[in-house]
C-alpha cells in the first residue's frame, strides 16, 4: 500500500540547501519502507537554473519525491538499492503525488540521464 509516513518538513540552512526537521518516509507499492531521518540535508532537486520556471527547486508537488530520491541515492548501498531502483522510486513517488505522466516522464528521464555518473 503506497503511503507517505509523516510530513516532509524542512528549513532552509544555506542557499539551495534545506534540512528535514522531522522524519519523513514512504511505503512503496512493493511494501518497502524508506525513512529519511531528521537532519537530512537536501537540495530537493539539482534542477538547472534555466528550468526553474518549469520545475522550481522545492515545489511541494514533487519535493517529497526529490527528498526520497536524494536520500536513496546517497544511501543506496546501505539500504540495498541500485541507482536505477532510486530513479524508479522517484518516478513512483511523483506519480503517487499527482504529478502528470508527461512531467513525470520528463523528470524521470532527466534523473536517469544526469545521475548515471554517480559512483
Amino acid at each position: 500500500m503506497q503511503r507517505f509516513i509523516g510530513r516532509c518538513v524542512s528549513e532552509g540552512v544555506a542557499p539551495y540547501r534545506w534540512r528535514l526537521v522531522e522524519d519523513f518516509g514512504y511505503e512503496s507499492k512493493a511494501g518497502k519502507i524508506l525513512i529519511v531521518p531528521t537532519g537530512f540535508l537536501t537540495d530537493f532537486a539539482s534542477v538547472p537554473r534555466l528550468l526553474w520556471p518549469i520545475v522550481p527547486l522545492n515545489d511541494a508537488v514533487y519535493g517529497k519525491a526529490a527528498v526520497l530520491h536524494d536520500y536513496a541515492v546517497r544511501n543506496r548501498k546501505r539500504i540495498g538499492y541500485s541507482l536505477m531502483d532510486c530513479h524508479r522510486l522517484f518516478r513512483e513517488v511523483l506519480l503517487f503525488s499527482g504529478v502528470g505522466r508527461v512531467k513525470t516522464t520528463l523528470m524521470y528521464a532527466s534523473v536517469v540521464a544526469f545521475n548515471w555518473l554517480r559512483p
